[in-house]
């Protein structure tokens, strides 16, 4: 369950960071 909900997180991250890359320049956390 954890692992799938890891999986989850890292996957809207990937996309989120994909969205960045396109628009605005990368973002500092």
């Amino acid at each position: 369950m954890l692992l799938a909900f890891l999986l989850l997180i890292a996957k809207n991250t990937l996309s989120v960071f994909g969205f960045s890359a396109k628009s605005p320049p990368k973002r500092t956390f």
